[in-house]
């Protein structure tokens, strides 16, 4: 079900999404699942990553911009 959400808009990808799509929502499902709220789940992009490094994590990701030497 998930591969054929994925298909029209992922194309290759969605083989790789699909999989992490499972492991995000198994994750973030309450016990009652009437308690869900999707204030809870967060995309968040990071610079100089590619779509293969993609990662579903539990807690809390503080973005910002980068920092370095000039």
């Amino acid at each position: 079900m998930l591969l054929s959400t994925l298909q029209p808009k992922l194309m290759s990808y969605s083989p790789y999404f699909a999989e992490l799509l499972a492991k995000l929502c198994t994750g973030a499902l309450p016990e009652n699942p009437k308690d869900f709220d999707v204030e809870h789940v967060r995309v968040c992009k990071l610079l100089g990553s590619n779509v293969y490094e993609s990662n579903v994590l539990q807690g809390m990701v503080i973005t910002r911009k980068a920092e370095g030497r000039y």
